[in-house]
């Protein structure tokens, strides 16, 4: 999956911070693995047409990624797998950061840590049998609730000719995917479902409906 930033289709390039040096992000980023909501999991009577007034909708069928995996091989250099999963990371953070950031004022809601604290993305590194677990988080924001960027930090590494470090990848790729259906995808349905509403659109605050 390709998905290229658009700023007519709710998928945007991170801003550039001051003093930093800007990027061209009209290359394709090209993740070998992401994975998104699927958008099964969202009410029928929203989720065709209105739900992409909110949120960033691929082919009809996703929405909201939360976990990227990038594979190289032995002496590809394990920086080219790390910039990339930050460039696919960041991207998507930035594009969750938004519809938090749409959610938070169609509410009237005032911004604080446990607002944006919680927003985050996970990212899966191969160079050859050695893998890194990263996470992304948006960086704290600024007083008005304004993108200040995000972080990405290693949060554990291992060889897969290892037995223990198979295991422990099992474990640690599970765990990513139940953040992502417990946590993150009702997470971002509250944000849709509160924008939506804003526009007219008829939803339940209950989860799920």
């Amino acid at each position: 999956l390709v998905a290229i930033p658009d700023d007519d289709m709710l998928w945007q390039i991170p801003p550039v911070l001051e003093g930093r040096q800007g990027t061209d992000w009209s290359f394709d980023l090209r993740p070998d693995c992401s994975y998104w909501l699927s958008l099964r999991a969202f009410n029928p009577r929203y989720r065709g047409g209105h739900l992409r007034n909110a949120a960033y909708v691929v082919n009809n069928r996703i929405t909201c990624p939360y976990f990227t995996v990038e594979f190289k091989r032995d002496g590809d250099g394990k920086s080219v797998a790390i910039n990339q999963v930050a460039a696919a990371g960041s991207l998507a953070l930035y594009n969750r950061y938004r519809l938090r950031n749409d959610a938070l004022k169609a509410s009237k809601r005032d911004y604080n840590s446990d607002h944006i604290g919680p927003l985050r993305y996970y990212a899966l590194t191969f160079v050859g049998s050695l893998f890194d677990i990263w996470m992304l988080q948006v960086a704290p924001v600024g007083a008005d609730g304004c993108w200040t960027g995000c972080t990405m930090r290693r949060l554990y590494g291992a060889d897969c000719t290892d037995e223990y470090g198979v295991r422990d990848l099992v474990d640690w790729v599970n765990e990513i995917h139940r953040w992502g259906l417990s946590r993150h995808g009702p997470s971002c349905e509250q944000d849709i479902k509160t924008v939506l509403r804003v526009g007219g659109v008829r939803t339940s605050a209950a989860q799920g409906a």
